[in-house]
């Protein structure tokens, strides 16, 4: 998939292929977090590897348009950087709710 998407990136087809017109690399780069985040939690049963999506959060990076404090989001990857052992691992995270990928 990524591999297309640069292909098609490269040749200015983004639109006609039918990625998304809004973002679609930062899009895209979501999208292969959330399908690394799975191979990695297979890979190494031992550990807990989550991914989140704290919400949109407060900060400079985005003109201070989110409505989310940063604190606010600081505890929640907080929470998953502190789960037990036996806690989930290979998940997508909204705001501390496991969710489908």
């Amino acid at each position: 998939m990524l591999t297309q998407f640069l292909k098609d990136f490269k040749e200015g087809s983004i639109e006609s292929k039918g990625w998304p017109a809004f973002t679609p690399g930062y899009i895209l780069s979501k999208a292969a977090v959330n399908a690394y985040t799975r191979v990695l939690a297979k890979k190494y049963p031992d550990f807990r590897i989550n991914c989140l999506c704290p919400g949109f959060i407060k900060t400079d990076l985005n003109f201070n348009a989110g409505n989310v404090p940063v604190e606010e989001g600081a505890a929640k990857v907080l929470k998953l950087a502190f789960l037990p052992n036996d806690g989930p691992s290979g998940f997508f995270f909204v705001e501390s709710e496991v969710t489908g990928f």
